[in-house]
This record gives C-alpha cells, sequence and structure tokens, in this order.
C-alpha cells in the first residue's frame, strides 16, 4: 500500500513532464514552418518522397475553334469558291492545344512533359536559373526543371493564385522556392508556306507539280519530310498549311501524315508577308508560329527540332525569330544576318539582314565569322508578327484582315476573300517585317540544309559516290566527276565530264554546268510552262 501510494504522486510528475516537452516541440515546430518553409519542405520531402502533379490549362477564351475534319477531299465544297467571292463568315480561329503546367515539389522530379526524357533536377530550388530550357542534359533546381531531352520548349512561371493564368505571372527568380513556380510547355504551332513554280528545278519541277511535292532527296517528298519534323510527340501541333489553289490537290494527296492539318488556300500569290499575315489572323494571339517553307531538306531534324525550341522559348518573350544557317561556303545565292549580342543564353540579337552578296563580299563574311545564312524559317507569336507588320506594312495588314474577316471556312480548308485579298501588295515577311523590327533575333542551327534552290544543291544534298556521281535512272558514267544525271527514261551515258548535270524529264532535256545553275530558271521552256 505505501508503494502504490508513493508512486501515483512520482507517475503524474512524468506525466507533467511529457505534456510540457510535447508543448515545446510543438511551438519548435511552429516556429521553423513560420520561418523556414524551405527547411520543412525538405524534411517533408524526405519523408514522403517527391510529389509532381500535371495540370492542364484552358487558353483565354477566343471564338469558337474550327470542328476536326474528317479525311482530306480532293473534292472542294461546291460552295467554297463562290461563297468567298460573296458570302461573308465570321472567322474562327484554329484552336492552339493548351499549354501544359507541371508543378513539382522542391526536389524537382523529371518532368512529365510531353515529349520529355531524362529531365531532372538536383538540390535546392535556389540554385536554379529557372527562364528556359531545351535540348538534353540535367541541371539543378529550376535549371533542371526546364531542360529535358527531347522536350518541349518551356519557361518556368510565378505560381500565385489562378493558375488558368500561368502565362502571365513572371518568371522565375533563383531566390524563390521552386515549390512555387509552375514550368510551362510552349507548343508550336508549324505554318507551311506552299508556293512557287520551282523553275530553277527545271525540266523535274514544273508549274503544274513544283519540287514542294516531288521526292527529291530520298523517299518522301519535301513537303512530306516538312510535315514530318514537326510531330506531336516533340510538341508541335497540327500544321497549316498555305497555299494556293493549283497546289491543293497535291496538298491533300500528301496529308496523310497530318490528318489534323488545316489548310488555307490564298486567292493569289502574294508573298510570304500576307501568306504569313493569314495564319497568325486565324490562331489565337498568343500562339507560337513556326513558319517553315515546305521545299527545304534539312538532314539533321533532332537539330531542327532542339533549335526550333529554342525559338519558341524566344518567341514567348517577344522576339521574332530567324534561323540563322552556319554559313560554310561564301554562297552568293543566300541573304546572310549579322550576328549581335547574346539574349537568352541561347539567341542572337540581328545586327543586320543582307541582301545576296557578291563573291568577294560573301567570303568576307564567310571570314568574319559572325555571320549567317537567312534559311527562311521563322518563329513568334501571331500577335508580334501582326503588331510588327501593322507598324510598318499597315496596308498589307489591312487588306489581309478584311479578307480573313469576309472568308469562308469549308470543313478543314479556309478560302479568304479573294477581292480584299487583291489588294494586298506582293512582298516577303524579310522586307516587310524582319528588316524593319527591332526584336530581330536569330538562332544558329548547323542542320544539314538546304534550301534546293538549284540543280546544284539537290546534287550537293543527294547521297554521291566516291567520285562525286549521282545517277538517277538508267545511266553509265564513265572517268566522271562531280556529275549528276537523272533521267525518268530514255538511259544516259557520260564519259569523261566533271562538274555536269544532266536531267532527262519526257521530252525535256536540260544538260548544264555546276555554275550555270543559277540561270535554268530562266530558259524559256522553265518561262513558258
Amino acid at each position: 500500500m505505501r508503494r502504490a501510494a508513493y508512486s501515483s504522486p512520482r507517475g503524474l510528475r512524468w506525466g507533467v513532464a511529457l505534456v510540457v516537452v510535447l508543448l515545446h516541440v510543438a511551438l519548435l515546430l511552429a516556429l521553423i514552418r513560420a520561418f523556414a518553409p524551405d527547411f520543412t519542405a525538405r524534411v517533408a520531402d524526405q519523408v514522403f518522397g517527391t510529389v509532381t502533379v500535371t495540370v492542364t490549362t484552358s487558353p483565354p477564351p477566343a471564338p469558337t475553334p474550327l470542328a476536326q475534319p474528317a479525311a482530306p477531299s480532293l473534292a472542294p465544297h461546291p460552295e467554297a469558291p463562290a461563297a468567298a467571292a460573296g458570302k461573308q463568315a465570321v472567322p474562327r480561329p484554329i484552336a492552339a492545344p493548351s499549354p501544359q503546367i507541371v508543378i513539382a515539389s522542391q526536389a524537382a522530379a523529371p518532368v512529365a512533359g510531353p515529349g520529355s526524357t531524362n529531365a531532372s533536377g538536383a538540390g535546392d530550388a535556389g540554385t536554379g536559373t529557372g527562364a528556359r530550357g531545351q535540348g538534353s542534359g540535367t541541371g539543378a533546381g529550376l535549371s533542371g526543371m526546364g531542360q529535358g531531352g527531347g522536350g518541349a520548349a518551356s519557361k518556368a512561371v510565378k505560381l500565385a493564385g489562378d493558375i488558368n493564368s500561368a502565362r502571365d505571372y513572371p518568371e522565375a527568380t533563383r531566390e524563390q522556392r521552386l515549390g512555387d513556380y509552375v514550368v510551362v510547355a510552349l507548343t508550336v504551332g508549324p505554318v507551311i508556306l506552299c508556293g512557287g513554280s520551282g523553275t530553277r528545278l527545271w525540266p523535274r519541277s514544273r508549274a503544274v507539280k513544283p519540287k514542294p511535292f516531288l521526292p527529291l532527296v530520298g523517299d518522301t517528298t519535301l513537303f512530306e519530310a516538312t510535315l514530318g519534323r514537326c510531330p506531336p510527340d516533340d510538341g508541335f501541333a497540327p500544321a497549316i498549311v498555305v497555299t494556293g489553289a493549283a497546289h491543293l490537290p497535291h496538298v491533300e494527296d500528301q496529308l496523310a501524315g497530318a490528318p489534323d492539318a488545316r489548310v488555307i488556300v490564298e486567292p493569289a500569290a502574294k508573298n510570304t508577308a500576307a501568306a504569313i499575315a493569314l495564319a497568325a489572323l486565324r490562331v489565337p494571339e498568343d500562339a507560337i508560329m513556326l513558319v517553315c517553307p515546305s521545299d527545304h531538306h534539312i538532314a539533321d531534324c533532332s537539330t531542327f527540332v532542339a533549335a526550333a525550341k529554342t525559338a519558341a522559348a524566344l518567341a514567348e518573350e517577344g522576339w521574332l525569330v530567324s534561323f540563322g544557317i552556319e554559313a560554310k561556303t561564301p554562297e552568293t545565292g543566300y541573304g546572310y544576318l549579322k550576328r549581335g549580342e547574346t539574349i537568352g543564353g541561347s539567341g542572337f540579337r540581328v545586327d543586320q539582314f543582307v541582301e545576296k552578296p557578291d563573291r568577294e563580299r560573301a567570303q568576307g563574311f564567310l571570314d568574319a565569322g559572325i555571320y549567317a545564312w537567312n534559311g527562311g524559317i521563322f518563329a513568334f507569336r501571331a500577335r508580334d508578327f501582326l503588331a510588327e507588320l501593322g507598324a510598318h506594312r499597315p496596308a498589307i495588314l489591312d487588306a489581309v484582315r478584311r479578307s480573313v474577316e469576309q472568308g469562308v471556312d469549308d470543313n478543314h480548308r479556309f478560302y479568304p476573300q479573294p477581292e480584299a485579298f487583291a489588294e494586298v501588295k506582293s512582298e516577303s515577311v524579310d522586307y516587310a517585317v524582319m528588316e524593319n523590327t527591332s526584336r530581330a533575333a536569330m538562332v544558329p542551327a548547323d542542320m544539314g540544309w538546304s534550301d534546293i534552290g538549284n540543280w546544284q544543291s539537290l546534287h550537293e544534298a543527294r547521297d554521291r559516290d566516291a567520285d562525286g556521281n549521282v545517277a538517277i535512272g538508267r545511266v553509265e558514267l564513265v572517268d566522271c566527276r562531280n556529275v549528276l544525271v537523272d533521267t525518268d527514261g530514255p538511259r544516259v551515258s557520260v564519259i569523261g565530264l566533271e562538274n555536269v548535270i544532266v536531267v532527262v524529264d519526257g521530252d525535256e532535256v536540260l544538260v548544264t554546268t555546276a555554275a550555270g545553275t543559277q540561270l535554268v530558271g530562266k530558259l524559256s521552256g522553265a518561262v513558258n510552262q
């Protein structure tokens, strides 16, 4: 009895002490949580692991998007031409896919963005630079999240309040916690310009079926290869093709690999400024457009995709971006871009656009090491392009806008109103916009590019034998060097020639030196088709 009476007060004292200790621990944790959130976040990550949540946001309200089309049909809608001439329709912008937002805790897990692989972030969030990332590799904190081999271009933005407005939040800074940030994958919409007559590749390229629709390099046509370089898995939206009525059957016949593509049918050929404006007025104003000619060859597609993502990240910041093709020879048939100061870590301002130089000046550009070929590939937001076009060529923008406002939808096709479009002055995007804007930038790209502008450039793009020869069709070459023979029927035999090109197409035969290929488009057979 004495033992029980003695132990009761002692047990009470231990209980009181335990309560006091627990209260102190709770107070300490509350203080840590209040004044050292980074520490508690790290403890939580160690105990519970990293949690990554993917949320899809919606773009700002826009007019009703186009319905998904049925399989392309070669037969145009019977009312389309007449409607385009008189019937008015409210234009319906093509809806771009919503940006993907990845929310991550402090120890960044691999980003589950479209096409991203091997993306990781290690260490404290505060060590990341966090504005953009593309290409391959890993990094710390936000920098690691922004990078990921094969992933879409992205930028880190502040998560505050409504997640649907993430695109408007300021970019990340290294002093703030990663848990407060999101990484927005930038969806890029290819705009493929499909026009021209390809007279410099006569007689193989004809006005009725020009070079974009011919399998000049490999088994696919240049147009099909252009579509194939922009797959959805790499963060590209469905393509918009701008073409003329004469080429519409060829376009739709070769859209099998891009069933969601849309086609804008130009009432007349008015050069690239107007063609791009047509597309820009048919997409959401914040859409990032990747403008691609349909008749270029690019050997290294992975480098093209990486350059497109870098250009998209710069375009998201308001730059109008050109692809600067690494100049390896003193070409006189290309325009040049003079590289200025570095911007965004991967791009440069364009200090000067230079038209096609003579041989001596082109060699000087090559020796200087700060000039690149102008590849005619661009990236910019639709609203930025339209703002610059309106500032420098308001008459072009006004006529194109009226043509679009009065245009007509026909399934996956759109027909601008021809009378308004007829008022458009024909001018290239370089002259109308890129040479005038103060926001011109360039992204260097060494991707095996060629514009396939003449038979000599096509010769260089094709696989050659040890003597530099290319033989297509029934050909016999003896003691020849750097000779291209391309025949679709008759046997062609060549002996002892160098730097010569022979083309047989039906009843037309072309024989030229390599140096003379620039003049092919001036031949009467090419001009008077």
